[in-house]
């Protein structure tokens, strides 16, 4: 079908634009939804203090941490307490990692506006 400059533009499937706004609308609220850095790893860092408060009250925290958006009541540090499975070993790692100068990657989780070490590896 050859159109010309004079033909009235097509008609759009009230169905089809419906359709179309929703799916935008749906993209736009998972954007704005998902926050600047999610739960996971962080980027590679050096430790620059290790902070023992009472017991499981984020009782081991890793300072110096990339800012996590996630963890809105302290974005740049994260915790691990004695009650966590594996936690004696884990601090161990982590004060040799602070003592030696060793890069960190910390895999955390928000918990309670906090950052919780599920896990992380030493490099270096």
């Amino acid at each position: 079908m050859n159109r010309t400059l004079r033909d009235p533009p097509l008609q759009r499937h009230p169905l089809i634009t419906r359709a179309l706004r929703g799916t935008l609308a749906a993209l736009a609220s998972i954007c704005v939804a998902v926050p600047a850095w999610a739960d996971g790893w962080t980027s590679t860092f050096t430790i620059t203090s290790v902070y023992v408060a009472q017991q499981n009250n984020y009782q081991y925290r890793v300072n110096g941490m990339p800012a996590d958006a996630s963890c809105v009541n302290a974005t740049t540090w994260g915790y691990i307490n004695d009650l966590d499975a594996g936690s004696q070993g884990e601090v161990a790692t982590i004060l040799g990692a602070y003592y030696s100068g060793k890069s960190v990657s910390l895999h955390v989780v928000a918990v309670n506006g906090f950052c919780h070490i599920i896990e992380f590896t030493v490099s270096g």
